[in-house]
């Protein structure tokens, strides 16, 4: 293969030579991948266990194929020779190619083979070509795996979306599904492979072991045997990669064995096997088999899995599509970048967007990074269990000559500062990236639900989606002017995102005066027509039950304290007039004014008050420096990040939000779903809020004006300032989901 290095820097090259960080393999690979040779339809490409063992499944479709289709050849990845020669006779060793993963010999089998089937992960650059036959069995991973989805696992779901072909019963389907958070956003086909399964029951038994086990030390084994009365010889079957540290177990040593291709051998001596998993009781080789499973507190109950259908042989399933079961998508593919997942509103209105959505129509798929820090961790966790959420695993898959035009794209640069040639160089780059992440899939709406991130913002702007989307959540001129501390902070990035506007249908804001400035200010960037408004959605009942959800409240010395992760926090005391402010602290929520406004304002009263803040940012020190200068350390109190804020808004007097700039604030509608006082700064965002209806709420973007507004609410006790006129929380929220399907079905 001919790889063009002409574009390359001293450095990239060097890189290249050395294969750093793959470079070289990923680039031949794509060169590859892009010369659309001609696929072999007499090669099947066959890979278990990344290339390292010999999975059961793989072993027995290989063997059928090769038994079958005297005219087929196999190209198989692995390095176990031992276990290669063991599972294959002289004759089928003979019609077998053995590549090393990422050997050029591979990179031409994975290209140009017709049949390609796997038991879990792909490499990283693999990407499915148009035409090819994928099978996926999943048997090297699913089951394994029990605790937070592991980096293997994510991975792997990369690799099941370039699959097409599914080699798994319908409940293993749903129970992979569920674990691995996919749901049909293409077609897929379900089929099981017919094996030749013996009934020679005797006096042996199986012990299958997931990764993280807690029978992991030979005492917890032989207590577990002796308490479970499993009289009889036991074998133990653990993920290949875990042999050795069960082998020294040096009573068990002998008795453990790898779940791969010589499984068969065992259960052919067995009666029963056990489990500490369920799913990997479901698997077909165990059939003859009477199945137990382990439960937490390790004792066992009987267990059965549902009939096998569909089953046929590996010959049949590789040239009859009809022997394949469809699973069609009928639904509209929505993807989405939400930000990565960061305390901040984005995230807040991303979330709630997946409780709105009208999941009989859609797919609502989020794309993001494979690693979070906890606060993210835990907000991925709140997403709508019937949304989709894909990790981006791997590296960009790039020809060598597109490194620079993609690289300079993303530069202080950008987009504009292209060649005619780059920028077709560029944007190849990203459409390709998208079909690495989610494969072969039909994408009818994207959206760039953030709008800070060029990466992304490329993502979605060179996809090949019907409708394209790009979300402002602030007034974004301001945004550029953004100082934290002493350093603008998005000034070297905007720009080049604001270049990729003209390849978006519609530039969003989510508030109206919001949109009036992005529009003026942004014009040079798309024109006007682009510029559209879509509000954000709440979920209300979320809002109103947590916010009288007491099941995590303890009373102790006279106060009530919310327990969140082991963590005791003081909630507002209702006999203390109480304000509460939620949002990140950085300089455009301007804590600092708050709390100033609150110490000028607790000098002028003569009673107890109060100010909660929650939240997090990169002003929190500064923040707790400056009350403790004040002196405020008992009347202000610091929250930290909260899974349920409402709670604290529900019990204090008022709400309080004091920012210098805002798109669409969600703590606004929250305090209005329930019922709550507000102080809030008159800025574009949050008077698109509060509009004509609540504008009594509003008070000028001063220290003063603050003050005094706290004096006279704290006085007066005056709650009826605006009638309590109520705010219609679900119309609301028809509202704008009616903006929002307007916006991509138009």
């Amino acid at each position: 293969m001919k790889t063009n290095l002409s574009k390359l820097t001293d450095k990239q090259l060097a890189q290249y030579n050395k294969n750093e960080k793959k470079m070289r393999t990923i680039a031949d690979y794509t060169t590859l991948y892009e010369k659309k040779l001609p696929m072999k339809e007499d090669i099947l490409f066959a890979e278990s266990y990344s290339g390292n063992f010999l999975s059961h499944s793989i072993v027995q479709f290989v063997k059928q194929v090769l038994n079958k289709k005297k005219e087929m050849h196999v190209v198989l990845s692995t390095s176990n020779m031992k276990s290669f020669y063991q599972a294959f006779s002289i004759d089928e060793q003979k019609r077998i190619l053995v590549v090393k993963r990422d050997s050029n010999k591979y990179l031409f089998a994975l290209v140009q083979a017709k049949f390609i089937i796997n038991d879990g992960d792909f490499p990283d650059y693999f990407i499915a070509r148009h035409g090819q036959i994928v099978i996926n069995t999943a048997e090297s991973f699913f089951g394994f795996y029990t605790d937070k989805l592991s980096a293997y696992e994510k991975r792997s779901q990369r690799a099941i979306l370039q699959s097409n072909y599914l080699l798994m019963s319908e409940s293993v389907k749903k129970q992979l599904f569920t674990r691995l958070r996919l749901h049909d956003i293409k077609d897929f086909y379900l089929a099981t492979l017919k094996t030749n399964t013996q009934d020679q029951k005797s006096d042996w038994n199986i012990l299958f072991l997931k990764k993280d086990s807690k029978l992991d030390s030979a005492n917890k084994l032989k207590k577990f045997i002796s308490e479970s009365n499993i009289t009889n010889k036991v074998i133990i079957l653990v993920h290949p990669s875990e042999l050795s540290k069960y082998q020294n177990f040096s009573e068990f040593g002998r008795y453990v064995k790898p779940f791969d291709y010589s499984i068969e051998k065992y259960i052919n001596k067995a009666q029963a096997v056990y489990s500490d998993n369920e799913f990997l009781l479901d698997k077909p080789v165990f059939d003859s088999l009477d199945r137990y499973i382990i439960l937490e507190n390790l004792k066992t109950d009987s267990f059965s899995v549902s009939e096998r259908k569909n089953e046929f042989s590996a010959d049949q399933l590789l040239f009859n599509k009809d022997k394949w079961l469809k699973y069609p998508n009928k639904k509209k593919n929505i993807i989405i970048y939400a930000g990565g997942f960061q305390n901040n509103g984005v995230t807040t209105s991303s979330i709630n967007l997946s409780f709105n959505i009208d999941y009989s129509k859609y797919n609502i798929i989020y794309i993001d990074k494979w690693k979070y820090d906890e606060d993210s961790e835990k907000n991925v966790l709140k997403l709508n269990d019937s949304s989709t959420l894909i990790f981006r695993t791997g590296a960009t898959d790039y020809l060598m000559e597109e490194r620079q035009p993609a690289g300079q794209l993303q530069s202080v640069k950008g987009f504009d500062s292209l060649s005619k040639k780059n920028k077709v160089y560029a944007q190849n780059v990203f459409k390709r990236e998208l079909t690495r992440l989610l494969g072969c899939i039909d994408i009818d709406v994207a959206i760039d639900f953030s709008g800070y991130v060029v990466f992304w913002t490329s993502i979605m702007a060179f996809s090949n989606a019907r409708v394209k989307l790009i979300y402002q959540h602030n007034d974004m001129f301001a945004e550029l002017s953004k100082v934290v501390n002493g350093k603008l902070k998005h000034a070297d990035k905007l720009p080049q995102v604001f270049q990729l506007y003209k390849f978006f249908d519609s530039v969003v804001s989510v508030g109206q005066k919001t949109l009036e400035l992005n529009a003026e200010h942004l014009s040079e960037y798309a024109n006007r027509k682009q510029y559209k408004y879509v509000a954000n959605s709440i979920v209300v009942d979320d809002i109103r039950n947590k916010a009288n959800d007491y099941s995590n409240v303890v009373h102790i010395n006279g106060s009530d304290y919310l327990v969140e992760d082991n963590v005791f926090k003081i909630l507002p005391d209702k006999k203390t007039f109480t304000l509460v402010n939620i949002g990140r602290m950085g300089p455009e929520k301007d804590q600092k004014k708050l709390i100033s406004a609150f110490y000028e304002a607790k000098k002028k009263l003569d009673m107890p008050i109060k100010l909660f803040i929650l939240g997090s940012g990169e002003l929190e020190e500064s923040l707790k420096k400056q009350v403790s200068n004040m002196k405020l350390e008992s009347d202000v109190v610091f929250s930290g990040q909260v899974n349920n804020p409402y709670i604290f808004l529900n019990r204090a007097d008022a709400f309080i939000l004091t920012s210098n700039h805002e798109g669409q604030p969600m703590v606004l509608l929250e305090a209005l779903t329930l019922d709550k006082p507000i102080i809030a700064t008159d800025i574009a965002g949050n008077r698109s809020v509060l509009g004509e209806k609540y504008k009594d709420y509003l008070v000028n973007n001063s220290e003063k004006a603050i003050s005094k507004e706290i004096v006279e609410l704290c006085l007066s006790q005056n709650y009826e300032r605006t009638n309590r006129l109520s705010f219609d929380a679900k119309g609301y929220n028809e509202y704008s989901m009616d903006l929002f399907y307007k916006l991509i079905e138009d």
